[in-house]
């Protein structure tokens, strides 16, 4: 694929070998090129349209590689464990309050929303100081 990389950005060549690919039921190399299609389609963009391309390209590899979605997932789930079960929220009502699990508290979305300075809980967290002080500072009249 070194041959299609050259100066100029022609997008036709890199679709015809990967219609080839396609044609000979190579999907994988067929995606590979469509992905390197991409990734040199990059270099001609404006800067916003770089980072937004490099998000894209990191995230998911511009769709070509969705397993990355899941992979961040489960980063952001295992840091998520591991931040809120070293420092976890404390509880309003410690006698009342279930078992905290920080695994479970890093999956709910209201936790990293909360955590970032919203005040949008689900009542799954409602018993957790993060998230329920900001909401009552928030509705307070």
């Amino acid at each position: 694929m070194c041959w299609l990389s050259g100066e100029e950005f022609h997008p036709q060549p890199y679709e015809q070998l990967a219609a080839s690919y396609v044609a000979d039921g190579q999907h994988d190399e067929a995606r590979a090129v469509l992905y390197a299609k991409e990734r040199r389609q990059q270099r001609d963009r404006a800067l916003l349209g770089r980072v937004w391309g490099l998000l894209q390209d990191v995230t998911v590899g511009f769709g070509y590689k969705p397993w990355r979605a899941a992979a961040w997932l489960v980063v952001l789930l295992a840091i998520g464990g591991v931040v809120y079960s070293v420092w976890p929220p404390p509880p309003l009502k410690p006698s009342e309050s279930p078992h905290f699990n920080a695994v479970i508290y890093a999956l709910d979305p209201s936790a990293w929303i909360s955590a970032a300075g919203a005040c949008a809980c689900l009542p799954s967290l409602s018993a957790w100081t993060l998230c329920s002080a900001r909401s009552s500072a928030g509705t307070a009249s």
